[in-house]
């Protein structure tokens, strides 16, 4: 006997009834309407599995007419989100059937969208995934559906759709299973991937949480002095700053070795060492400190830093207002201060005299447009709505203000970036301007694209 199902035969007549919490199947329903309603099943269904499934609101019409009634502007004009908790059978064609009586019936419905989770299983490792690694997520369901998309959502943003990008491959299959390549991973695809398998206007989902073991993109070290000076003392300190971005990976550093001290500002992580040289006894042109960062899969990465030393008879560049002594040879660099743009500005030491500053400062507003950019090429958001986007606020963003030598060329990377991207998201050519000019008038784009980074020595 199957759980929750009893029967009796009467003569040459099967009667069956389900027990009680339990209601007949969809299967049942479908292939034997007279059984689908009534308590007794008066039929030879004993080949049907399963007969009975527990009851929890298994009559779709009646359960979403009832929800959406609850509704006090339900027929009127709105947008609402319901969810419904359901133990049992599920099957698209019916969803979507019941969801098209619905529309009729109610006129001023524009669309109704249902979407399930539960259904489709997903593959995605329990534990960290190393740093540019490569790794393939799966999804499948027992349907076959039309349409599957995958979704990337991370911490306090909206999900956004993954494509066609240079560092994620997707699955030519779509019915009922479907997977993503990432083929260099790093902090970029950490997030909750969200597979959807779609028919009309019903889906379904699946979700998790791809970990990776982080390490820093940028590691900026400097020295204060950035030119210690063996001229005013037999014995000079200097202080190494090792700086990164705030990170939730527990990371190890080291300064040439040695245990730094740690501080936190803002969004900045500083590890700082003080070195000593004895200028008598050591006399090296440069120092080289490094700075060594270990995540938790003992994965490294390192950055060097090469410190000019200034001796007696050295050609050097004295101090400038803001720009520190410098020695012969080498570039004094400063952070931006011009409030709304962020970067360096470079100086460079020739002889005993200082060249010109050039400006590496970039508007705020366009640096994180040419990151935006980054993130369609490599597969995220690569929609052409996106594109659309990128080209309008590059275009409000230039449009105005000063032009530094930093704000061309990160103009020029957009450019270069949408273009290798075009060649996996088809991009309307109206898109692109015919000229740069559209942005940096009088600059015209063969000015624009031959531009030379000026001799800093």
């Amino acid at each position: 006997m199957c759980v929750g199902l009893e029967c009796e035969i009467i003569g040459i007549e099967t009667t069956c009834w389900c027990e009680e919490g339990y209601i007949w199947s969809d299967l049942v329903c479908d292939s034997v309407s007279t059984c689908c309603n009534n308590y007794l099943c008066v039929a030879n269904i004993s080949d049907y599995t399963p007969l009975c499934v527990p009851q929890a609101n298994d009559n779709y019409h009646i359960l979403f007419t009832n929800m959406l009634s609850l509704c006090s502007n339900f027929g009127h004009t709105s947008s609402q989100d319901y969810t419904v908790s359901l133990n049992a059978t599920f099957k698209t064609a019916k969803v979507q059937n019941i969801i098209l009586t619905l529309k009729k019936k109610y006129e001023n419905i524009v669309d109704i969208n249902a979407t399930s989770q539960g259904l489709v299983s997903i593959d995605v490792p329990p534990h960290k995934v190393c740093y540019n690694s490569q790794y393939t997520m799966n999804c499948g369901m027992e349907e076959k559906m039309d349409t599957c998309t995958w979704q990337i959502t991370r911490p306090d943003q909206d999900p956004q759709i993954i494509g066609a990008g240079s560092e994620v491959i997707l699955s030519q299959s779509c019915t009922d299973t479907t997977s993503i390549s990432l083929i260099n991973i790093t902090w970029f695809w950490a997030g909750v991937y969200t597979c959807m398998f779609t028919r009309g206007s019903v889906s379904h989902v699946a979700s998790a949480e791809l970990k990776v073991a982080l390490l820093p993109e940028i590691i900026n070290v400097t020295s204060r002095p950035p030119s210690p000076d063996c001229t005013v003392a037999q014995d000079i300190s200097f202080n190494v700053i090792c700086s990164i971005d705030v990170s939730g990976e527990n990371y190890t550093v080291t300064l040439s070795d040695l245990p730094p001290q740690q501080s936190v500002q803002k969004n900045i992580v500083s590890y700082n060492k003080t070195f000593t040289i004895n200028c008598k006894k050591d006399r090296t042109p440069t120092e080289i400190i490094s700075c060594k960062i270990t995540n938790s899969v003992e994965q490294t990465r390192i950055t060097n830093l090469s410190i000019p030393i200034i001796y007696p008879g050295d050609e050097v560049c004295e101090a400038d207002d803001i720009w520190p002594k410098t020695k012969n040879g080498t570039t004094a660099t400063i952070l931006c201060t011009q409030l709304g743009r962020v970067g360096t500005v470079v100086r460079a030491c020739n002889g005993r005299v200082w060249g010109d500053p050039v400006s590496f400062c970039v508007k705020q507003e366009l640096n994180i447009l040419t990151s935006t950019a980054g993130d369609f090429e490599k597969g995220v958001g690569a929609t052409l709505n996106q594109a659309n986007s990128i080209f309008d606020n590059l275009k409000n963003t230039t449009i105005a203000g000063n032009i530094t030598y930093g704000d061309v060329m990160s103009t020029v990377s957009v450019f270069n970036i949408m273009s290798r991207a075009s060649s996996r998201v088809s991009l309307d050519e109206t898109l692109l301007p015919v000229s740069v000019s559209q942005w940096y008038h009088p600059i015209s784009f063969s000015h624009v694209a031959t531009i030379s980074l000026p001799s800093l020595l």
